[in-house]
């Protein structure tokens, strides 16, 4: 449907386009860039490390059993990690994948923009500034009237911090100044100061919520707190995402000194410091 409409708005507007750019190995970016590619023998596109998720994708390479043990090391119960992994990466098992990837290297400048390293949303993430028109083409990184979600699951190392990274991204943004944001979804931004401010409040109130309920003293592991943070999530995908956007604050407290990490019968727990 929406490959329908949008091959339908291009023809309204007479623009055949010559080039893809994949902010991110979402489907929803890039579900039907294989078509595009083929409709239109346009140029593909992206960030090298994006480039290498999706040819691993496209090889049927991915290994469930990493994102298995993630998440049992964050406490989700057996029956809750059979209902997240009958949903996980469906989209893997589709033909969607370009045939081939133009890989850029974060700071290159590509037909008069840069690309932008995105850490924090995806593994591999980056956007696209333009400086003369100061214009920032920024997927699902910013958004006006949603946060988008930080965390992955896939590729999770001990060592990683991606709500830092993406703090950290959110204030190159703000060095950057752009005028406009274009976003992977709803509307174009202008008032850009007001949305950054907004997200990085969110992200504050998120992680001061998380310190109010270790309060008691008491040690919980990820998948409790999230339950707690988001306790009416009941469908696959969400769950997944609430177990993993709460791993990411967790993390971003323990780096900073505010939680400890207590590891028993192979489940991380938290409680604060």
């Amino acid at each position: 449907m929406s490959l329908k409409a949008l091959l339908r708005s291009l023809d309204m507007i007479d623009i055949k386009p010559k080039y893809l750019f994949l902010t991110h190995a979402h489907p929803d970016h890039c579900g039907s860039a294989s078509i595009l590619e083929k409709i239109y023998n346009l140029e593909v596109i992206s960030s090298f490390k994006t480039a290498r998720v999706l040819y691993d994708y496209a090889r049927g390479k991915p290994d469930y059993s990493m994102i298995v043990n993630y998440f049992m090391k964050q406490g989700v119960p057996e029956e809750d990690l059979e209902f997240i992994m009958r949903d996980f990466f469906w989209w893997t098992r589709e033909k969607c994948f370009p045939r081939r990837i133009v890989e850029l290297m974060p700071q290159e400048s590509w037909k008069g923009f840069s690309i932008i390293d995105a850490p924090g949303h995806c593994l591999g993430a980056s956007c696209l500034y333009e400086p003369k028109n100061k214009i920032l083409l920024a997927g699902d990184q910013i958004i006006d009237g949603i946060t988008p979600h930080i965390g992955y699951e896939d590729d999770w190392d001990p060592q990683e911090n991606p709500l830092r990274d993406y703090l950290d991204f959110i204030e190159k943004v703000k060095e950057l100044s752009p005028g406009h944001i274009f976003s992977g979804h709803l509307n174009l931004i202008s008032n850009v100061d007001r949305v950054i401010c907004s997200i990085i409040e969110h992200h504050k109130t998120r992680y001061n919520k998380i310190i109010s309920i270790l309060s008691d003293g008491r040690e919980l592991s990820t998948y409790e707190i999230s339950r707690i943070l988001f306790p009416n999530v009941l469908d696959a995908i969400n769950l997944r995402l609430s177990i993993s956007e709460t791993m990411a604050h967790l993390q971003y407290l323990f780096y900073r000194g505010s939680l400890q990490q207590i590891i028993r019968n192979a489940k991380v727990y938290y409680r604060l410091n």
